[in-house]
């Protein structure tokens, strides 16, 4: 559900960061990396973004996508500073996170997991519309797009790289 709505949003040289499998990146044409990919060889780069500059030159790519990442991110202004980093001029980040709404429904399910992985649950975050509002600018970025989605348990958003 998350990579359908991402998708109408994605132009240009694109990047996947935490791809998973690399099948959104090699739908597009574009790149992925993940810290453990799970897919064929050459969809998917291994690679950690926690700490870590992004293996990319400066204005690499027009579109970058998070999906169901940010909210497991230690140091988000870093990351998001290096995302800008490689963003082409009025490059654009596409995310999606779940909202506090979700945090409670979420905990529950961790109890099946026939439903939902609970390995998978180490969300550090759960970010209001006013917080992801506050971060992207905080850290270089516009808002040009926010939504929610699964009844106000997803949100997806589209910042641009700000001038300056």
């Amino acid at each position: 559900m998350r990579i359908w709505k991402v998708k109408g949003f994605i132009k240009g040289r694109f990047l996947d960061i935490g791809c998973e499998r690399g099948d959104l990146a090699a739908h597009f044409h574009g790149f992925g990396l993940d810290r453990n990919p799970k897919g064929p060889k050459g969809r998917a780069v291994q690679f950690n973004i926690k700490d870590s500059h992004l293996p990319y030159r400066s204005d690499s790519f027009d579109t970058v996508t998070m999906v169901a990442l940010i909210e497991h991110l230690d140091n988000i202004g870093f990351n998001l500073r290096e995302i800008r980093r490689i963003l082409s001029n009025k490059g654009q980040l596409i995310i999606t996170t779940p909202s506090p709404r979700a945090k409670k429904m979420i905990e529950l399910l961790s109890f099946f997991p026939f439903i939902l992985d609970p390995s998978g649950i180490d969300h550090k975050f759960y970010f209001s519309k006013e917080d992801l509002y506050r971060l992207f600018g905080d850290n270089g970025f516009e808002i040009v797009c926010y939504k929610t989605f699964q009844f106000g348990m997803n949100q997806i958003m589209v910042a641009r790289k700000a001038d300056g």
